[in-house]
């Protein structure tokens, strides 16, 4: 799908070593496709390495701040953040306007 994004959503964050396995089965198969089902799609996931950094970045994009605005007040995109922050250390979400360019 062709979108013209507007707006960018970064989840930062450790995966918690305890919960790995759970982790790649639940961002794969509940939190991605709830997100595309919100008309919110997965631009990029970095796995960064270094002291000091978290070492995943996922970011997702959509096409209105009224479209991410809704998801993120919407009680189904808190519960899956809450469950996604139970496999996951140092998490942090980020939104910003959308720069076809890596933004921090």
């Amino acid at each position: 799908m062709l979108i013209t994004p507007t707006h960018r959503l970064m989840l930062i964050y450790d995966i918690n070593p305890r919960y790995q396995n759970e982790y790649y089965n639940y961002i794969l198969r509940e939190f991605i496709p709830m997100l595309q089902r919100m008309n919110v799609y997965m631009l990029y996931a970095w796995q960064v390495i270094g002291k000091g950094h978290p070492e995943r970045q996922i970011e997702f994009v959509c096409e209105s701040e009224t479209i991410i605005r809704s998801v993120l007040a919407s009680d189904e995109y808190q519960q899956a953040e809450e469950k996604l922050k139970h496999y996951t250390l140092n998490f942090r979400r980020k939104l910003v306007l959308f720069e076809n360019r890596c933004q921090v």
